[in-house]
């Protein structure tokens, strides 16, 4: 079951890669998607991997997945930590694992400019998410999104997953 879930991380990840060495990320949301990512980001170089969760629990998992920095973003302000951490630039790469209007809003706002968002989450709503396009062009901001690794050829992210 874990390997479906790490496969179709892998799967985004290889489908749009993203130089992460040396750079500061975010992960948003630490279920079972979002700490792949935060591990999967870790192993590819990223120097400051930072998790966000309303859970104390799932931010202690984080931080043995490779998390430097986990953020309960209920109990704090998000956006301001991350603007400390960076020195007031945001991060330079953004997941977005949780599908909540809310935090694909927020992605926008921890992210750099010329930085980078995963929109990975899945909105649970049937209905448009109100989206500020105007921050979102100033930033010059690159935005991807991707859903499942189901029709692979080859399902070669599983495989590669079950190495894991």
């Amino acid at each position: 079951m874990m390997a479906q879930q790490l496969g179709t991380v892998l799967y985004a990840m290889n489908q749009n890669p993203c130089d992460v060495q040396g750079k500061t990320v975010v992960v948003m949301g630490q279920g079972s998607a979002g700490l792949f990512w935060t591990y999967l980001l870790k192993r590819a170089g990223a120097e400051r991997v930072i998790a966000a969760d309303l859970s104390d629990a799932r931010l202690a998992v984080a931080k043995q997945y490779g998390a430097g920095v986990c953020i309960n973003a209920q109990q704090d302000d998000l956006l301001a930590a991350v603007n400390d951490l960076t020195n007031g630039e945001g991060a330079d790469y953004v997941v977005e694992a949780v599908g909540r209007s809310e935090t694909f809003l927020q992605s926008v706002d921890l992210v750099r400019t010329d930085g980078e968002l995963m929109w990975f989450g899945l909105p649970s709503v049937d209905g448009n998410i109100p989206f500020q396009f105007q921050q979102f062009f100033r930033k010059r901001l690159k935005a991807i999104s991707d859903y499942g690794s189901q029709d692979e050829p080859g399902a070669a992210s599983f495989r590669e997953a079950l190495r894991l």
